[in-house]
């Protein structure tokens, strides 16, 4: 192959000096998101309702109704660790302390799983 001559006199001498194209990539595939599952969503949505109302009544002095609120909050989203948290700050509030730190433990199981995970930092062991 011959060198190519400069100043370039024509446009097939442009061609060969400029870089070739790489190739691009394929696009990414992109899937769908499986369809949502209704029972499940009505399910999550009234855990939280349950939460919210479990949380009023603890602000308001309320811990057994409360309890009745978180317990049914996880029949409904067994993960939902604010359910776990709230049960052991009503439990701490009726002074069964040995029950709520079991309950607040309950919380790091549920972690895996739970969708507000996040929210809710790992409970030490008693050394």
């Amino acid at each position: 192959m011959q060198a190519p001559r400069w100043p370039p006199k024509s446009t097939q001498d442009l061609r060969r000096l400029r870089p070739r194209p790489r190739a691009r990539p394929p696009p990414p595939i992109q899937r769908k998101p499986p369809p949502p599952n209704p029972r499940a969503a009505m399910q999550r949505a009234l855990a939280v309702s349950q939460v919210r109302h479990g949380e009023a009544a603890l602000e308001q002095g309320r811990p057994d109704e409360a309890l009745g609120s978180f317990r049914a909050a996880l029949e409904n989203e067994p993960t939902l660790a604010a359910a776990f948290r709230g049960m052991g700050m009503a439990y701490a509030m009726q002074g069964h302390d040995a029950q709520a730190l079991a309950v607040l433990r309950q919380v790091s199981a549920a972690r895996a799983g739970a969708a507000d995970a996040a929210e809710n930092p790992p409970i030490p062991s008693a050394s």
